[in-house]
């Protein structure tokens, strides 16, 4: 069994976001996932000072974007990992999405945000009131289900390597 631990997609208010998603017609979406921890503390490892974003956060908003909005078919990237990463996506469906990376901006809390557009009225996703230690009950109860049942769920070692793929692409426009 495989599980990915994107930690916001085991919350109830992500999956309610992804399921009315999913039924809306997106013409296009923007979002970012900003944060200061590459300033210092705890989180200023050095695996995320070298990498940076991209990298670090990247897989995050990809994935929400992906689940969203409907399966990227191409991504392109511009910016410094280190400071700030643009991400342009493609999506199957012919909707275009933003996405601002950062972890080098001063913010009390992350800034996690996904808008919406469309012919219809627009769907925000923001996570700045939400209790994340509520995706952890679930995340395990998940887990625990697919080795129960045998069968991973959709956070599993494939979708993994979709996000890896993608962010490969990312990364390619980033050294040019």
């Amino acid at each position: 069994m495989t599980q990915l631990v994107l930690t916001k997609r085991y919350h109830p208010v992500t999956r309610a976001f992804i399921a009315a998603a999913r039924q809306l017609e997106v013409t296009g979406a923007r979002s970012c996932y900003l944060h200061g921890a590459f300033l210092g503390g705890d989180f200023a490892t050095s695996w995320r000072l070298e990498h940076g974003a991209l990298l670090d956060l990247g897989p995050h908003l990809i994935d929400l974007l992906d689940a969203a909005v409907g399966p990227i078919a191409r991504i392109r990237a511009a910016g410094d990992p280190r400071r700030w990463t643009e991400l342009t996506c493609e999506h199957e469906n012919g909707a275009v999405s933003q996405a601002s990376l950062s972890g080098s901006v001063a913010r009390e809390r992350a800034l996690t945000r996904v808008e919406l557009f469309g012919p219809g009225p627009e769907l925000v996703y923001d996570t700045a009131e939400i209790d994340h230690d509520e995706c952890w009950p679930i995340l395990r109860h998940d887990f625990a289900t697919a080795v129960r049942t045998g069968r991973s769920g959709e956070l599993d070692a494939h979708r993994g390597l979709r996000l890896q793929r993608l962010i490969t692409e990312a990364v390619r426009d980033l050294r040019g």
